[in-house]
This record gives C-alpha cells, sequence and structure tokens, in this order.
C-alpha cells in the first residue's frame, strides 16, 4: 500500500477514498482490535484509524488558529 507524510506532523498515512467520493487520512500502521461478527463470535481484524483522532497537529486539521 502507498503512503505519504503528513506535512503537519510528519507521520506516514494513507490515503482513501470514503463511500462519499471525499479523500481522508488513515494512519498508516493498523491497530489490532477484535470485533463481534453477525454469526455470533469474536474475531480480530486489523483496523485503520483516522489520522485526524491521532494527530499531534490536531489544531492544524480542525482549522483551529493558535
Amino acid at each position: 500500500m502507498d503512503y505519504a507524510i503528513h506535512k503537519a506532523c510528519k507521520r506516514e498515512i494513507i490515503w482513501v477514498m470514503t463511500e462519499n467520493g471525499k479523500k481522508t487520512m488513515l494512519d498508516r500502521e493498523p491497530e489490532k482490535m477484535w470485533v463481534f461478527t453477525l454469526s455470533g463470535t469474536w474475531k480480530m481484524v486489523d483496523c485503520y484509524r483516522s489520522h485526524f483522532a491521532t494527530c499531534p497537529q490536531d489544531k492544524h486539521l480542525s482549522g483551529e488558529k493558535g
């Protein structure tokens, strides 16, 4: 998977397209998470977290000043 460097925090990200056709950033490294399936079992999966949730430069991302 291709990755980029986020200019604000210099961390590795990947760009993806949402269901609504908009681009968004995800952290490059997935996190392991347990999910409960429709068949009633638990399964460990890789989940990619939104970079908006983890970026240390969150004020830059939200458009806040200062």
